[in-house]
């Protein structure tokens, strides 16, 4: 399998992304071509949805997603189902001007689909308002605004009142781990304090394995600390010392609970929107420090 991976990855890229209904319509012009695309393309990142594709790349042919639990594999066909319909619905009625934009892509944009410049907007890593007034509001494609829009649906709800922005409550990560596991989070908060462990897997590798010393975790956590301080002071990246201590501090709320998640049942929740909510109120018109 090593010898033969050189071939889709370098030799013979086409093997990575397979598709028989754009090989069959490879003569195809126009609006026609850009629709087949749009639904079947999907041999480079962004470039459509994929659909009936077939890789015979090993790295993608594999068994981790048939390693999950049967409820996670039905709710993932569903969201992918659902996630096809909407973005297929969000171009073609060009909702949010979604047809002046390509139907994929994570990149800013202008109002015209040219992609946005970033290095003259943003000179040094903060915000130019002249050259801002100039080019505009970057753009969102409507895929990736919509996948946006998801993402931060999963982990908060932002509301806006009176023309300000605030964070209302954390929402569906929080609330799952609550309702769902308060229970077990309190039972091995409790078990652990007292030195016994109810899981059979961690009583194995406690038994086994010696525990790594507590002084280890603190001398690593100040090391880390350090150097995170020492690239925000000295590197100039445009990120104020008291925004990384905060940045520091909703990781240490969240994380555990995403981290829940994905122990259970193998798929997390991605946190760095929430992260990017947050910066953007807290550090304004800084996106490298945010």
């Amino acid at each position: 399998m090593a010898v033969y991976e050189f071939f889709p990855a370098y030799i013979f890229p086409w093997l990575n992304s397979i598709s028989i209904p754009c090989l069959a319509s490879m003569k195809a012009t126009g609006a026609t071509a850009e629709t087949l695309t749009n639904l079947f393309g999907g041999a480079t990142n962004n470039e459509g949805l994929g659909l009936f594709s077939l890789s015979l790349d090993w790295q993608y042919t594999t068994s981790f997603q048939t390693s999950l639990p049967l409820k996670l594999q039905v709710h993932q066909a569903i969201g992918f189902l659902v996630c096809f319909a909407a973005m297929l619905g969000i171009y073609y009625t060009n909702a949010w001007d979604a047809k002046s934009q390509p139907f994929m892509s994570t990149r800013l944009r202008t109002s015209d689909g040219k992609a946005y410049p970033t290095s003259k907007v943003f000179v040094g890593g903060i915000l130019d308002k002249t050259a801002f007034a100039k080019f505009g509001i970057p753009r969102l494609t409507g895929s990736f605004a919509y996948a946006l829009f998801m993402a931060n649906a999963a982990i908060t709800w932002m509301y806006k009142r009176a023309d300000r922005k605030r964070l209302d409550q954390i929402g569906a990560l929080i609330a799952h781990c609550a309702l769902f596991w308060g229970g077990d989070f309190v039972k091995a908060y409790k078990s652990a304090r007292a030195g016994r462990f109810d899981d059979r897997h961690h009583a194995h590798m406690a038994k086994h394995y010696r525990e790594v010393p507590w002084w280890w975790y603190v001398l690593i956590l100040i090391f880390s600390f350090i150097l995170g301080l020492v690239v925000v002071v000295r590197e100039n990246v445009t990120l104020p010392v008291w925004a990384y201590v905060a940045a520091l501090l909703v990781g240490i709320v969240i994380s555990p609970l995403s981290t829940l998640l994905l122990a259970r049942f193998g798929n997390g929740i991605s946190t760095n929107n929430l992260s990017k909510m947050l910066a953007g109120l807290m550090v304004p018109e800084r996106p490298i420090g945010n």
